[in-house]
C-alpha cells in the first residue's frame, strides 16, 4: 500500500495546494474506530494520523494538534520566538476506503486565518 498526502489552503476562493508528496510508504492500522496512519514525507518528516468520523488527531514533528468535532481546540504556535494561539475547527471529516479527507480552520479572536483540506490517498 501507498499513500498519497495533499494539504489544501483556501485562497482567493478557492482551493490550492499547498503541500503534496508522491507516493510513499506507510503504515496503517485500526484501534477502535480510528484509522492510524504513520508515514514520513519526502522531507523526512514524520507524521501520525488518527483519524475517526468525530474526530482527527494530528502529531507532526514536535507539535501535536488535537482536533475535535463541535469543540474548540486551542492550539499554540510557535514561530519564530513568538507564540500564537489559534482556535481549530474541524468541520468534515469522510473516510472511504481508497480515500480520506478531514478540513478544518484556523481562528485567532473569531476571525478565520486559514482553512486548510487534509487529503489521504491510498493506493495498492
Amino acid at each position: 500500500m501507498q499513500l498519497k498526502y495533499t494539504s489544501k489552503t483556501f485562497i482567493d476562493d478557492e482551493w490550492k495546494v499547498s503541500f503534496e508528496t508522491p507516493f510513499i510508504p506507510f503504515f496503517q492500522k485500526t484501534k477502535d474506530e480510528f484509522l492510524i496512519f504513520d508515514f514520513s514525507d519526502q522531507n523526512s518528516n514524520l507524521h501520525h494520523l488518527e483519524i475517526s468520523e468525530e474526530e482527527v488527531k494530528i502529531k507532526y514533528l514536535q507539535n501535536e494538534l488535537y482536533m475535535i468535532l463541535d469543540e474548540i481546540t486551542h492550539w499554540t504556535l510557535k514561530h519564530e520566538n513568538q507564540e500564537y494561539t489559534l482556535d481549530l475547527f474541524l468541520y468534515e471529516v469522510s473516510l472511504g476506503l481508497s480515500e480520506v479527507n478531514f478540513k478544518y480552520e484556523m481562528q485567532n479572536q473569531g476571525q478565520v486565518l486559514q482553512r486548510v483540506w487534509i487529503n489521504l490517498t491510498l493506493q495498492k
